[in-house]
């Protein structure tokens, strides 16, 4: 007797839930809604819900549905759609296909790929992108494409769907963030206790992520304790609203902020924006006695120094460099040219040199927005996004 679609869904789902080595994504298999709909090709995702066409489903067979609910599933897991939405916006076409080169990677490398669930003929995949990211295998896509190459072979069979992503507020994807995060903690600890050895991946995308401001705030007010006095020359601002005029506390302090802006060129300037305009309301905060600014590339190009006024301290700056990546440079300059600071705060892609020459004794938080796995030689490293 054929099964209908839904039977067919329920059915591929059913036997992906008893495969031991997929209970890594079990979790999420079973989060958000899970619809059958007319007018879409194939399958879809927005990060949380999945919907599958009616007629991609009655194309294929339990086993290959049963490897696109698994595909969705993983989608989710991975945070593809809330974490890479700079890159559908810069090219939905190539972002989709990197989720889908990683995602296909990871499910082919589960031991029992092929016996409950495969994937359907001519998916994206290829063993040169396997222990990638989907950002390095974007960067690959995009050269390619830029060469004059690319024509990989396979296609994606379904569809990544950034809109309703885009109309979250900030505290709504925390919590989708949240609970997507504990849908893998469940599913690590079902997957332990059968025996399963956690991939990496997995094992990361479990740890709930820090936040770089509360990280950078901590930091500023850890070493940057002063005297503390209220003054009425400023007015504390959060109580203005209230119409209370409320003296704010002012510290007497020695010295400064050294912030290190990394000039190569990939920094996207919204994340110099959201980096300035949360420095501006922590000095306001702490009232350090000035902001040195350094500019550098291979070596630092520029130095600006601003004091007091750090209502809107992007309006106030001037890049200077471009070119290559040496971040040993800074610690470099700092000590040459005697700058004392309270704290030292390094922005930069973290495409930098392997060993870092770091000789200053400054505490140093360093912030990236790419690469997060580099060795930095003192201090935190934590990521921007």
């Amino acid at each position: 007797m054929e099964l209908t679609v839904d039977e067919k869904l329920r059915k591929a789902t059913k036997d992906l839930m008893r495969d031991r080595h997929a209970y890594v994504a079990a979790g999420t298999m079973l989060m958000g809604k899970t619809e059958i709909v007319d007018g879409i090709p194939t399958a879809r995702t927005n990060g949380r819900d999945k919907q599958y066409g009616r007629q991609f489903i009655e194309e294929l067979s339990v086993r290959e549905l049963a490897g696109v609910v698994l595909h969705e599933a993983v989608h989710i897991m991975l945070r593809h759609i809330p974490r890479h939405r700079d890159l559908i916006k810069e090219d939905a076409q190539l972002a989709n296909m990197a989720f889908d080169y990683a995602d296909n990677a990871f499910i082919r490398s589960l031991p029992s790929y092929g016996v409950n669930f495969c994937l359907p003929d001519g998916h994206l995949y290829d063993p040169q992108f396997e222990n990638m990211t989907v950002r390095q295998i974007y960067e690959i896509l995009k050269q390619e494409n830029e060469n004059g190459g690319g024509g990989r072979g396979g296609q994606s069979f379904d569809e990544h769907d950034v809109t309703e992503m885009e109309t979250l507020s900030d505290e709504q994807r925390a919590d989708l963030d949240k609970r997507v995060t504990e849908a893998i903690q469940q599913s690590v600890i079902l997957a332990g206790m059968n025996g399963i050895d956690v991939p990496r991946q997995i094992m990361d995308a479990a740890t709930p992520k820090v936040d770089w401001k509360e990280v950078l705030a901590e930091f500023m007010d850890n070493t940057m304790r002063g005297k503390d006095e209220y003054t009425f020359s400023r007015f504390n601002r959060k109580r203005l609203m209230d119409d209370l005029y409320m003296p704010s506390v002012k510290s007497e302090r020695v010295g400064d902020v050294i912030v290190a802006i990394d000039t190569s060129g990939s920094i996207r300037q919204e994340y110099l924006n959201e980096f300035f305009s949360y420095l501006s309301t922590l000095c306001e905060q702490t009232t350090p006695e000035s902001v040195t600014v350094l500019w550098w590339d291979t070596e630092v190009r520029s130095k600006q120094v601003l004091t007091d006024n750090y209502d809107n301290l992007k309006t106030l700056l001037k890049p200077r460099g471009g070119g290559g990546t040496t971040v040993s440079c800074v610690s470099k300059y700092v000590i040459d040219n005697k700058i004392n600071g309270e704290c030292l705060i390094v922005l930069t892609d973290g495409y930098v040199e392997d060993n870092i020459k770091w000789n200053t004794r400054i505490p140093t938080l360093w912030i990236s927005t790419r690469v997060t796995n580099f060795d930095v030689p003192s201090g935190t490293l934590v990521s921007i996004k």
